[in-house]
């Protein structure tokens, strides 16, 4: 159950970042192009999406439905071109109900406006 909003930390995605995975480490010096999923729903996040998502290059899914986020989708979220899905349904997102023009090539696209 996460509280809040999610921090403003683009900057903290260059810093070194180890990575183990069944015993073996793995040093990298950025990880915007090894995140491929984020995946936050039934939470208490609120507050707008950052911008900053759309700086995580190699994002195929991105889920953060069923939270308490207000404001617009990012704009510069369709500019992550191996996106795949993107849910930001059971939000209390305003402005206009459509994903934005660059997002044409979504496949799967939930979204609910209050």
């Amino acid at each position: 159950m996460l509280r809040g909003s999610i921090p403003i930390c683009a900057h903290n995605f260059y810093d070194n970042a180890l990575l183990v995975s069944k015993g073996n480490t793995v040093a990298y010096g950025s990880i915007l192009n090894i995140v491929r999923s984020v995946d936050l729903p039934s939470n208490n996040l609120s507050g707008e999406v950052p911008e900053e998502v759309a700086r995580l290059i190699a994002l195929q899914s991105l889920n953060l439905s069923h939270n308490h986020f207000t404001e617009r989708i990012p704009k510069k979220i369709g500019a992550v071109g191996s996106l795949e899905s993107l849910d930001f349904s059971v939000n209390q997102l305003v402005g206009e109900p459509q994903p934005p023009p660059s997002m044409s090539r979504v496949d799967i696209f939930y979204l609910v406006f209050l």
